[in-house]
């Protein structure tokens, strides 16, 4: 997909669309990755968009049902993914947006994180709220992909430290400390704390 570009706007359009179709299916979800550190710190263009939900085993057929014409989905795979808490993706064929559906393994980190997210506008026009992850839960989420990535993506940092900066004392500084504690991330975060403040 190489070549091709959204505007911010378009992706909050994209992920809205997914978001409805899990709200009518009773799903509890919510926006993370660089959509999130977007909306708590500095936007920038992303080529996805992740979403966490609370999906069970049945509901990856509704969905692709719901989503109907407008999206690749492979229902099979989806459901494959939701029996193993997996994620799996859909493209927005009108875009070629791609939306990252990570399948909340319903653990305690995941479970407080689904309670925690925060409902944010994040367009007027057209009006769009979303539920995010807490700022806290964004820069913890992004500092484990940073270190999956052998600490090597840029991108990763400098989303994280725009969080940092953009919030800065407003920062639950405990809170992202438990959320790096239970992602294997606590000296990371003591790392960004410093480089942010």
């Amino acid at each position: 997909m190489s070549g091709v570009s959204w505007s911010f706007g378009e992706t909050l359009l994209v992920t809205h669309t997914v978001g409805q179709a899990l709200e009518s299916m009773g799903v509890e979800w919510y926006v993370g990755g660089s959509v999130a550190s977007s909306v708590h710190g500095i936007p920038r263009a992303t080529q996805d968009a992740d979403i966490v939900a609370t999906l069970r085993p049945g509901q990856g057929h509704r969905l692709a049902d719901l989503l109907g014409d407008g999206f690749y989905i492979d229902p099979d795979t989806a459901e494959q993914a939701i029996r193993a808490r997996r994620s799996f993706n859909l493209i927005h064929f009108d875009t070629m947006f791609k939306i990252d559906l990570f399948v909340s393994k319903g653990d305690a980190y995941g479970r407080r994180s689904m309670a925690d997210r925060v409902v944010r506008t994040v367009s007027e026009e057209p009006r769009i709220a979303l539920p995010v992850a807490t700022a806290e839960d964004t820069i913890a989420h992004k500092l484990y992909w940073y270190r999956k990535a052998d600490e090597t993506s840029d991108k990763q940092w400098r989303d994280l430290l725009g969080v940092v900066k953009t919030l800065g004392e407003r920062l639950d500084v405990d809170r992202l400390r438990l959320a790096g504690g239970d992602l294997g991330v606590g000296d990371l975060v003591d790392r960004a704390l410093a480089e942010g403040a």
